[in-house]
């Protein structure tokens, strides 16, 4: 009797711990970010600061170009979050670490920024 609560009570625990692996790391973005993504409302102007540009392991925006050093991914009910970690080389060559938080939403959008507070709507631009 004492073996089979042991074994309840192994089991539940592992049961339990499955359920909250519900962060993903990646060391690349997903296929669904990938392109050019433009403010809500602004044209996608290739020569637009405000642009954010998104390859496999890389993204430019206005901070400079920026290398992934991982991304990771979480299920939210409003879309999917991708916190991003990355090295940044702004316009005079200055490396620094930076933390951006990329939710997919729905209609080829997504929102971009430094924290939840505040994220602002891209719409993805068409590819040329």
């Amino acid at each position: 009797m004492l073996r089979m609560t042991d074994c309840l009570v192994v089991s539940a625990i592992l049961a339990t711990t499955a359920a909250y692996a519900d962060e993903i790391r990646r060391t690349a973005f997903a296929p669904a970010l990938l392109g050019t993504w433009a403010p809500g409302g602004q044209t996608c102007d290739a020569k637009s600061n405000n642009n954010i540009v998104i390859a496999e392991t890389s993204f430019n925006d206005n901070a400079g170009s920026c290398k992934v050093d991982w991304i990771v991914e979480t299920a939210a009910a409003a879309g999917t979050n991708y916190s991003v970690h990355a090295a940044c080389t702004d316009q005079q060559n200055k490396t620094s670490a930076t933390n951006r938080i990329i939710r997919l939403d729905s209609n080829g959008r997504v929102s971009v920024g430094a924290s939840f507070d505040d994220l602002k709507p891209y719409q993805r631009c068409p590819a040329k």
